[in-house]
Protein backbone atom coordinates (compact mmCIF):
# COMPACT_ATOMS: atom_id res chain seq x y z
CA UNK A 1 0.00 0.00 0.00
CA UNK A 2 2.79 2.55 0.79
CA UNK A 3 4.08 2.06 -3.13
CA UNK A 4 0.15 3.73 -4.26
CA UNK A 5 0.77 6.36 -1.70
CA UNK A 6 4.27 6.88 -2.83
CA UNK A 7 3.01 7.23 -6.44
CA UNK A 8 0.12 9.53 -5.75
CA UNK A 9 2.25 11.15 -3.75
CA UNK A 10 4.94 11.86 -6.83
CA UNK A 11 1.42 12.54 -9.14
CA UNK A 12 0.75 15.29 -7.36
CA UNK A 13 4.26 17.07 -6.75
CA UNK A 14 4.29 16.37 -10.47
CA UNK A 15 1.00 17.98 -11.75
CA UNK A 16 1.93 20.88 -9.09
CA UNK A 17 5.23 21.24 -10.83
CA UNK A 18 4.73 25.21 -12.26
CA UNK A 19 7.26 23.99 -15.28
CA UNK A 20 4.43 21.24 -15.84
CA UNK A 21 1.20 23.50 -15.46
CA UNK A 22 2.96 26.43 -17.82
CA UNK A 23 3.29 23.98 -20.31
CA UNK A 24 0.18 22.72 -20.27
CA UNK A 25 -1.04 26.35 -20.48
CA UNK A 26 1.45 27.61 -23.67
CA UNK A 27 -0.19 24.65 -25.01
CA UNK A 28 -3.79 25.40 -24.35
CA UNK A 29 -3.28 29.04 -25.60
CA UNK A 30 -1.97 28.08 -28.64
CA UNK A 31 -4.63 25.86 -29.61
CA UNK A 32 -6.92 28.25 -28.80
CA UNK A 33 -5.35 31.11 -30.47
CA UNK A 34 -4.79 28.87 -33.50
CA UNK A 35 -8.30 27.73 -34.12
CA UNK A 36 -9.33 31.16 -33.71
CA UNK A 37 -7.19 32.62 -36.01
CA UNK A 38 -7.04 29.69 -38.59
CA UNK A 39 -11.12 29.83 -38.89
CA UNK A 40 -10.99 33.76 -39.54
CA UNK A 41 -8.12 33.09 -42.34
CA UNK A 42 -10.00 30.30 -43.68
CA UNK A 43 -13.46 32.25 -43.97
CA UNK A 44 -12.46 35.81 -45.29
CA UNK A 45 -9.27 34.62 -47.55
CA UNK A 46 -9.99 31.18 -48.08
CA UNK A 47 -6.62 30.55 -46.77
CA UNK A 48 -5.30 28.31 -43.80
CA UNK A 49 -3.08 29.71 -41.01
CA UNK A 50 0.12 27.87 -42.62
CA UNK A 51 -0.20 29.33 -46.16
CA UNK A 52 -0.57 32.93 -44.71
CA UNK A 53 2.88 32.30 -42.95
CA UNK A 54 4.28 31.25 -46.04
CA UNK A 55 3.22 33.92 -47.84
CA UNK A 56 4.64 36.02 -44.74
CA UNK A 57 8.13 34.46 -45.03
CA UNK A 58 8.45 34.89 -48.78
CA UNK A 59 7.33 38.76 -48.17
CA UNK A 60 10.32 39.21 -46.01
CA UNK A 61 12.95 36.97 -48.10
CA UNK A 62 15.27 38.77 -50.85
CA UNK A 63 13.46 38.67 -54.16
CA UNK A 64 10.17 36.88 -52.64
CA UNK A 65 11.77 33.72 -52.63
CA UNK A 66 12.83 30.50 -50.73
CA UNK A 67 14.12 26.91 -51.16
CA UNK A 68 11.44 24.77 -49.91
CA UNK A 69 13.50 23.19 -47.88
CA UNK A 70 13.92 26.85 -45.99
CA UNK A 71 10.56 26.53 -45.96
CA UNK A 72 9.52 23.68 -44.31
CA UNK A 73 12.64 24.69 -41.32
CA UNK A 74 10.83 28.01 -41.32
CA UNK A 75 7.46 26.22 -40.10
CA UNK A 76 9.07 23.17 -38.25
CA UNK A 77 7.45 21.00 -40.97
CA UNK A 78 9.17 18.23 -42.79
CA UNK A 79 10.06 18.61 -46.37
CA UNK A 80 7.37 16.39 -47.38
CA UNK A 81 4.95 18.34 -45.51
CA UNK A 82 6.25 21.57 -47.01
CA UNK A 83 6.07 20.40 -50.55
CA UNK A 84 2.24 19.49 -50.16
CA UNK A 85 1.73 22.88 -48.52
CA UNK A 86 3.66 24.29 -51.49
CA UNK A 87 1.58 22.21 -54.17
CA UNK A 88 -1.70 23.10 -52.71
CA UNK A 89 -0.58 26.85 -52.73
CA UNK A 90 0.13 26.86 -56.51
CA UNK A 91 -3.36 25.19 -57.25
CA UNK A 92 -4.58 28.79 -55.59
CA UNK A 93 -1.75 30.82 -57.65
CA UNK A 94 -0.63 31.96 -54.66
CA UNK A 95 3.19 30.63 -55.06
CA UNK A 96 4.75 29.34 -58.22
CA UNK A 97 7.21 27.18 -57.72
CA UNK A 98 10.61 26.23 -59.92
CA UNK A 99 13.77 24.46 -60.18
CA UNK A 100 16.81 26.16 -59.29
CA UNK A 101 19.25 26.79 -61.71
CA UNK A 102 22.17 26.16 -59.26
CA UNK A 103 21.22 23.29 -57.98
CA UNK A 104 18.29 20.99 -59.89
CA UNK A 105 17.64 19.02 -56.50
CA UNK A 106 16.41 22.15 -55.11
CA UNK A 107 12.64 23.56 -55.79
CA UNK A 108 12.53 27.22 -55.46
CA UNK A 109 8.91 28.64 -53.91
CA UNK A 110 8.67 32.68 -55.12
CA UNK A 111 4.80 34.15 -54.25
CA UNK A 112 3.15 35.38 -57.04
CA UNK A 113 1.52 38.87 -57.18
CA UNK A 114 -1.84 37.02 -56.82
CA UNK A 115 -0.33 36.04 -53.01
CA UNK A 116 0.94 39.57 -52.58
CA UNK A 117 -2.41 40.40 -52.85
CA UNK A 118 -4.05 37.99 -50.70
CA UNK A 119 -1.08 38.76 -48.16
CA UNK A 120 -1.70 42.53 -47.97
CA UNK A 121 -5.23 41.82 -47.21
CA UNK A 122 -5.07 39.07 -44.94
CA UNK A 123 -2.43 40.78 -43.03
CA UNK A 124 -4.56 43.55 -42.03
CA UNK A 125 -7.74 41.40 -40.89
CA UNK A 126 -5.19 39.03 -39.23
CA UNK A 127 -3.39 42.58 -37.26
CA UNK A 128 -6.77 43.72 -36.21
CA UNK A 129 -7.53 40.08 -34.87
CA UNK A 130 -4.60 39.62 -33.16
CA UNK A 131 -4.79 43.11 -31.46
CA UNK A 132 -7.96 41.73 -30.11
CA UNK A 133 -7.53 38.24 -29.41
CA UNK A 134 -3.86 39.81 -27.61
CA UNK A 135 -4.19 42.95 -27.19
CA UNK A 136 -7.10 43.75 -25.18
CA UNK A 137 -6.79 41.26 -22.13
CA UNK A 138 -2.69 42.07 -21.89
CA UNK A 139 -1.01 45.36 -22.10
CA UNK A 140 1.67 46.19 -24.31
CA UNK A 141 4.54 46.22 -21.67
CA UNK A 142 3.09 42.65 -20.80
CA UNK A 143 3.23 41.79 -24.71
CA UNK A 144 6.50 42.91 -25.14
CA UNK A 145 8.06 41.24 -22.56
CA UNK A 146 5.75 38.42 -23.35
CA UNK A 147 7.26 38.33 -27.01
CA UNK A 148 10.77 39.18 -26.20
CA UNK A 149 11.10 35.59 -23.62
CA UNK A 150 9.32 33.57 -26.61
CA UNK A 151 11.72 34.75 -28.90
CA UNK A 152 14.59 33.77 -26.59
CA UNK A 153 12.97 30.16 -25.80
CA UNK A 154 12.38 29.83 -30.24
CA UNK A 155 16.28 30.39 -30.24
CA UNK A 156 17.38 27.94 -27.61
CA UNK A 157 14.94 25.67 -29.20
CA UNK A 158 16.38 25.95 -32.72
CA UNK A 159 19.46 24.67 -31.14
CA UNK A 160 18.17 21.36 -30.09
CA UNK A 161 15.87 21.36 -33.35
CA UNK A 162 16.92 23.04 -36.30
CA UNK A 163 14.83 21.26 -38.58
CA UNK A 164 12.74 18.10 -39.52
CA UNK A 165 13.51 15.86 -42.16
Amino acid sequence: MAGAEDDATDLAALLGDPLVRGFGVILEVTARLERLVATSLEREFGISHTMFEVLLRLAEAPDRRLPVGELGRLLVVTSGGATRLVNRMAERDLVHRRTSPIDRRVQIVEMTDHGADVLRRAAAVHAAHLRELLGEPLPAEELTRMFESLDRLGAALRERLPYLH
